[in-house]
């Protein structure tokens, strides 16, 4: 069984570090702040919201209620697909072969990303739009090979499973 005890101490070891805060809002949703934990008070703690430059503060029973979630290490946490959906399209001569839709960490979507049939084989393009001169542009990217790698692993793997 948890106590306030018990959370003061955990808490009194992370003062001044970063960690993410998220607040239930009820039916699964929650707020999230990345904050700095400042001061521990008998019935309360304080943290530094970074992004905002404000101060807030939580009861120790928040804590122990679930009202609030404490995650420490969130800034070490590797973002994870979590599902990939595929729609095959079967027009003959076109080079589109499929769209997916990426569920990441089960918390976002991207839809409309291609597959499509190149001089060497299967490539994915993100989800794009065409602007006023006709160029695409990318809505949403990865921002590293590493990234692009793990999303073509998961769209090939279920493209070729069915």
């Amino acid at each position: 069984m948890i106590n306030v005890e018990k959370v003061k101490e955990n808490l009194s070891n992370l003062r001044g570090k970063s960690i993410k805060i998220k607040y239930s809002l009820g039916r699964n949703k929650y707020e999230s702040y990345d904050v700095v934990i400042k001061e521990l008070y008998d019935y309360v703690f304080t943290v530094l919201i970074s992004d905002l430059e404000f101060v807030k503060s939580f009861s120790y029973a928040d804590v122990i209620s679930k009202l609030i979630k404490i995650d420490i290490n969130w800034k070490e946490k590797k973002m994870l697909i979590t599902n990939v959906e595929i729609y095959k399209l079967r027009k003959e001569g076109s080079k589109l072969k499929g769209l997916a839709t990426v569920y990441l960490d089960n918390e976002f979507v991207i839809k409309n990303i291609r597959v499509i049939e190149g001089e060497k084989g299967l490539f994915i393009a993100m989800p794009s739009r065409e602007t006023k001169d006709g160029k695409r542009v990318d809505i949403c990217n990865p921002l590293n090979q590493e990234t692009r790698n793990k999303f073509e692993k998961a769209i090939f793997s279920k493209y070729y499973e069915n």
